[in-house]
């Protein structure tokens, strides 16, 4: 298999570009242009670290390239100065790179065939995905989910505060001590921090006690005040409006939750933006899931169900075989073929 080819498809400043990967099906070489159906991926890593290389869904970009469709993999500005708005903003950028260019394959070039793209992502991926699906341009006609965060943001999981230690990946967090964490803690007393597009991990070793950066996805969940990075409001703390309506209402619906959040943000909340124009929709979860719930993408996908008329399918890997991560870990193309290619169906169908 050739070697993606790496494009910057956008620039922060003179010497920050911002990357995506295109990886190309094998074709008789050619001088004309292709038209190809595109799938887009955006990695995990809790929005807040990682690169267009981090979780890598081989498995799925191997059966993208087979159907003779490209696979596309994008870098975006990690939280923490950068918000979801931002986040956004680099995905409408990427999107737009990929459908007004020409893209190198190996022997010939290609373009966007008409309006065939796809969306998907693991974890904080698919919730950009999601994101995509709600601000990208063409909309995308699949969407993948592939154990997405933020199937449901109006929960304790998210807005409550965790005084002792979580799970993360089968890891125990102790609790995380403030004072490591104060570059990156609003005001940021010691300056803005520096924007982030591209932090390389090793999906082995997620977690470092001695590392801010690598752990603050922990630290401000055990706050109980992640959300107010994701969607950039901190005064008043939109986490403490949501803990609020949790404490002090039975059976909260979505409009409580919507009358708190400003309305030019409703957008970066994917679970209020399901509507009957939603993509054809596959979510994959597994049932153990510590990092993200499957309640999430159960709520997710109930949503679809009831908002819109499009297939959609929700599929729950049981047992420990269903951790986070689960599709990466050695073995996992053995244990879960069959969903794989359930996948790669699915978009072969609707794409």
């Amino acid at each position: 298999m050739s070697q993606p080819k790496t494009l910057e498809y956008k620039r922060l400043s003179e010497t920050h570009p911002v990357f995506l990967d295109v990886y190309s099906p094998p074709l008789p070489t050619t001088t004309e242009p292709v038209l190809l159906p595109i799938v887009m991926f955006f990695h995990g890593g809790a929005l807040t670290l990682g690169n267009r290389t981090s979780f890598f869904a081989h498995w799925l970009k191997d059966r993208v390239l087979a159907m003779g469709y490209a696979f596309v993999s994008a870098d975006y500005r990690l939280l923490i100065p950068t918000t979801a708005q931002e986040i956004v903003e680099d995905l409408q950028d990427a999107f737009k790179f990929v459908v007004e260019n020409e893209l190198p394959g190996d022997g010939y070039v290609f373009r966007l065939d008409g309006d065939r793209i796809a969306v998907t992502g693991s974890s904080a991926g698919g919730h950009c995905a999601r994101l995509a699906v709600i601000h990208c341009k063409p909309r995308p006609k699949v969407l993948v989910d592939i154990y997405s965060s933020g199937g449901n943001l109006f929960t304790e999981f998210h807005a409550g505060i965790k005084p002792g230690e979580i799970k993360f990946v089968g890891q125990t967090i102790p609790h995380l001590e403030d004072a490591p964490f104060k570059s990156l803690t609003y005001p940021y007393s010691d300056g803005i921090p520096e924007v982030i597009t591209d932090m390389e991990v090793d999906p082995s070793k997620i977690t470092n006690p001695n590392d801010p950066r690598l752990n603050i996805y922990c630290y401000h969940l055990q706050q109980g005040q992640f959300l107010d990075y994701y969607a950039g409001q901190h005064e008043p703390s939109m986490c403490a409006s949501f803990r609020t309506i949790l404490s002090t209402t039975q059976n909260p619906t979505e409009e409580d939750f919507k009358r708190v959040i400003p309305e030019e943000k409703h957008s970066l909340f994917p679970q209020l933006c399901v509507d009957a124009n939603w993509p054809p929709t596959i979510l994959i979860h597994g049932v153990v899931d510590d990092v993200v719930p499957i309640e999430e993408s159960r709520h997710f996908y109930n949503l679809i169900k009831t908002r819109s008329k499009v297939p959609v399918k929700l599929m729950e890997v049981e047992g420990a075989g269903g951790m986070h991560l689960f599709d990466i870990f050695p073995g996992a193309e053995e244990a879960h073929k069959a969903e794989f290619d359930a996948i790669a169906d699915f978009i072969k169908e609707y794409l």
